[in-house]
């Protein structure tokens, strides 16, 4: 917390219902807080829950990269939502899976059927879309919005280009004001953009990663070591 701002940030999956319990006590004194989400999503309930929760105290929501499945309905949230220019949305159904017998699987047929439900609602009045149009984005498939999409629809407020860098983590505007800095080619800016697709990895063992990355390059490169 900074000067009474709360800055969460969702990275990776949303978690259990226990998660979303223990934020609300550690931002509840905050004046102002403000969410952060690139996220694959993760659980239904908690997603609502804290939608729940934080609506009305959530003054910003800023999605950075990924905010699918459940990490929307959290998002939605924020009184305003901004989205930076690459970043995607995907909106789908909430799902479930069950070993069960038959009187447990339609107890949570119908359970899933009201979380769909609700979640339908909560987008319908944030976006002030027809019921059929939500229906539709919830009706079994995988739905995805670029930031433009997701502003026309009214899922998000504002566009935002993130700062582009240069190889030391430097804004580009100022390393060409203090020392020119040669730009990516064509064949780098793809290799960010897949990069940035990926979002964040979790890995067991950085290095091990990193060796495995590196070898799997040298064994699959078209190019001479010496250029590698």
């Amino acid at each position: 917390m900074v000067d009474g701002v709360a800055h969460v940030s969702f990275f990776g999956e949303v978690g259990c219902t226990r998660s979303w319990k223990e934020l609300f006590p550690q931002v509840a004194d905050a004046k102002d807080i403000k969410f952060y989400v690139d996220s694959i999503g993760g659980d239904s309930i908690s997603g609502i829950n804290l939608f729940h929760q934080m609506t009305g105290l959530v003054s910003e929501t800023t999605i950075t990269g990924r905010c699918y499945s459940a990490a929307l309905t959290l998002a939605l949230a924020g009184k305003k939502i901004r989205m930076e220019r690459r970043a995607r949305i995907l909106c789908h159904a909430p799902h479930s899976w069950i070993y069960a017998n038959a009187r447990q699987m339609a107890l949570s047929s119908r359970h899933l059927a009201q979380t769909t439900a609700y979640l339908k609602k909560i987008i319908m009045e944030r976006t002030e879309l027809s019921e059929t149009v939500v229906a539709g984005w919830l009706n079994g498939a995988d739905v995805y919005f670029s930031a433009e999409q997701a502003q026309a629809y009214g899922l998000v407020d504002e566009i935002f280009d993130a700062p582009k860098l240069d190889f030391g983590g430097v804004p580009v505007a100022t390393a060409e004001r203090e020392n020119a800095v040669p730009q990516p080619t064509d064949d780098e800016r793809f290799f960010y953009d897949i990069l940035f697709a990926l979002g964040r990895l979790k890995v067991r063992n950085r290095q091990d990663f990193l060796r495995e990355v590196c070898a799997s390059l040298f064994y699959t490169t078209d190019e001479t070591s010496q250029n590698l």
